[in-house]
């Protein structure tokens, strides 16, 4: 279904959906999200980038799977979207294991090697070349990669970078 008339962009300009129609779209697959992150195996402790955070949505996901141990490091573009995830944040028991900073998936703001996991869902139509690039520059070197593209065309299927 091809949109004609754009009715959302971020500040810079991109096309995005409401976040209220994000969460309604997120909450409705829930069961296949949940098993998403499950089939990542993500080991407890781990550092995971996700890169394009949005409002946040995945964050207690993957916060479940990485236990009080771990921490994640949401990225996005949008500072609307980032003070939605934080305030989406607080008061949570990940409360603390998480947090969010601005900027772009080919620029991400973490130190080379340092990152288990970047994980992408849902912003693979976002991707450049250099930010597959910077998704492998980023993590350690036995780290992991990876963008979801949800849909008719990849119900659920993860590419690993």
């Amino acid at each position: 279904m091809a949109v004609n008339k754009l009715v959302h962009v971020n500040e810079s300009g991109l096309p995005l959906n409401a976040i209220e129609w994000l969460e309604r779209h997120h909450f409705s697959k829930i069961r296949e999200r949940e098993q998403m992150i499950r089939d990542i195996r993500l080991k407890r402790g781990s550092y995971v980038v996700d890169a394009g955070c949005g409002p946040g949505l995945w964050i207690p996901l993957l916060a479940r799977a990485i236990d009080p141990l771990g921490h994640i490091l949401g990225v996005d573009l949008s500072p609307e979207a980032l003070v939605t995830a934080q305030r989406r944040s607080q008061d949570n028991w990940y409360q603390r294991m998480v947090q969010y900073k601005l900027g772009t998936l080919e620029h991400l703001p973490v130190k080379p090697g340092t990152v288990d996991i970047i994980f992408s869902a849902n912003v693979s139509q976002y991707l450049w070349h250099d930010a597959i690039s910077q998704y492998r520059y980023r993590t350690a070197s036995a780290g992991l990669s990876g963008t979801s593209a949800l849909g008719a065309a990849a119900p659920g299927r993860w590419l690993h970078v």
